[in-house]
């Protein structure tokens, strides 16, 4: 296990070294969800229809296409779209990634079946990459195929994480045995509650690490994507347990909230003032990190559709009660975190995020009535005075739309 730690560290460092790509915008495709007040999609909206600003400045369009997905074959273009560059409305790219890091075994044979119905579905006319997300790096299993006996082969080949939470739940549980010993001793000494602090906040340093280790990951995918063409929609189904938004807050929780605790404090302030220790770091360097990469792939016109693996954990459900039951972390409270990110990846580039379902089949035909009918719309970015992030909002003339896309990109 050191030595599988010492990789997955190395793997770190290398990949947060390395800069960030400049890239040059000269063309931004923006995939557009229009539905009514009732969710129903709206047909035949106009050009005319739509406004799009860059950063508050309205934006002339260079394309428009009222674009409808479907399972059988793509029929042949009659007359090329007016757009630069040219964008084949039957050209998409899925790409399937599998977080088997984040995922517990019984949860990916529960997803697998209605995966593969779902993707031999579609591989009529999408190109299919499968993917593996592991700490630090992403395993290609199979890239832009429409083959479906390679791809079920490829999926079939996948194994998820056993033992998942057993890490999480083993500092939980030493934690609260540190806990209970503190409580029977006889006298109150305040180096004890930093002591207590202190493994908190080492089981905090050590989440943080794969939680970087995670994004560095989707660093490789941005890679990757910036080899495919420029004109594809590409659409990312991504399958995870999700990662802690807020390394360490449960840890901190445990000792703040505890007996141990209350004997020296009486409400936050104290807190922050006696303790200092104690103090939670809390995740917002994550989360802005997180953002910025996920606007970054937004420059390649990709939009994400995340779904937890987890769904509701509770001892009622059959999945708990599998071999693996023991090393998944039944606390909603404390897997609320865990999400978060995956709703915020979806939400920055115009996707749905499915939680606490394990209906999957279900989540895959929200995934293709979603598809089903799109507006895209492309513009010539203006003239950037500096590189950084830029705002896409877009509006429509008819009232009573709602409409749903990424919300802007990094250059």
């Amino acid at each position: 296990m050191p030595r599988l730690l010492c990789v997955f560290l190395l793997l770190f460092c290398l990949v947060a070294s390395a800069q960030d790509t400049e890239v040059t915008v000269t063309s931004v495709s923006v995939w557009i969800r229009a539905t009514d007040k009732s969710g129903k999609p709206v047909s035949g909206l106009q050009e005319t229809d739509f406004q799009v600003f860059e950063d508050g400045k309205k934006v002339t369009s260079t394309c428009f296409e009222e674009a409808s997905f479907s399972t059988e074959e793509p029929p042949a273009l009659s007359e090329p779209l007016q757009s630069e560059p040219f964008v084949d409305p039957n050209r998409k790219q899925i790409v399937f990634l599998m977080d088997v890091w984040n995922t517990s075994q019984t949860e990916f044979l529960h997803l697998k079946g209605k995966a593969d119905e779902f993707l031999q579905q579609i591989s009529k006319n999408w190109d299919i990459t499968l993917a593996s997300l592991l700490p630090g790096m992403i395993h290609f299993d199979v890239e832009n195929s429409r083959d479906g006996a390679v791809i079920q082969a490829a999926l079939e080949k996948m194994s998820a994480n056993p033992t998942r939470d057993l890490t999480s739940l083993n500092n939980r549980r030493d934690l609260g045995m540190a806990l209970a010993v503190a409580r029977r001793m006889p006298r109150k000494d305040p180096k004890v509650v930093d002591q207590l602090c202190g493994l908190a906040r080492g089981y905090a340093l050590k989440e943080k690490e794969l939680s970087f280790d995670w994004m560095n990951s989707l660093k490789q995918l941005d890679q990757y994507i910036q080899k495919q063409p420029p004109e594809t929609h590409k659409v990312i189904l991504f399958f995870s347990g999700g990662i802690s938004s807020n390394p360490g807050k449960p840890y901190f929780d445990m000792v703040r909230e505890s007996e141990v605790m209350k004997e020296y404090i009486r409400d936050e302030f104290d807190i922050r003032r006696e303790f200092p220790s104690c103090e939670d770091e809390g995740g917002l360097d994550l989360q802005k990190q997180l953002k910025k990469l996920v606007g970054q792939l937004n420059r390649y016109n990709v939009t994400f559709y995340t779904v937890s693996s987890r769904g509701p954990i509770n001892d009622m459900l059959e999945t708990v009660r599998e071999a693996d039951a023991r090393y998944n972390i039944s606390d909603l409270d404390f897997l609320k975190d865990y999400q978060d990110f995956l709703a915020l990846v979806a939400d920055e580039t115009g996707g749905v995020y499915f939680g606490n379902s394990l209906n999957f089949k279900r989540g895959f035909d929200a995934i293709l009535a979603d598809l089903n009918h799109q507006y895209l719309i492309c513009y010539r970015p203006p003239e950037h005075k500096e590189q950084g992030h830029h705002s896409i909002k877009v509006k429509v003339k008819p009232s009573g739309i709602k409409l749903r896309h990424r919300e802007g990109y990094y250059d």
